[in-house]
């Protein structure tokens, strides 16, 4: 991996991370399919908050509408790992 691909992804994943930071409002309105997609789009950059670094982050909003909250959160989680997946493929097949 060239240098700059490195330093792409490295800002790539601290835009993540900043980005997984966003304050948790409690609201009268339930979680949706829009903020379980967002949610699962920073998951993993939750997930290293979480469980390496020890920060309380909550992963999952406790308050959801159910099957549709459910069905963002996955969709995101797999846009990501496709995306990771991609950029192993595709930086692999570049040289």
């Amino acid at each position: 991996m060239n240098r700059t691909t490195l330093h792409r992804l490295l800002l790539v994943l601290l835009s993540f991370q900043l980005a997984s930071c966003a304050s948790r409002k409690l609201s009268i309105k339930p979680a949706g399919f829009k903020e379980g997609l967002g949610h699962g789009l920073v998951s993993p950059f939750a997930s290293i908050g979480k469980y390496i670094f020890r920060l309380n982050y909550a992963i999952y909003a406790d308050y959801n509408t159910g099957f549709g909250y459910w069905s963002g959160f996955v969709m995101g989680v797999a846009i990501i790992i496709l995306l990771f997946i991609g950029m192993r493929k595709w930086a692999t097949d570049s040289f």
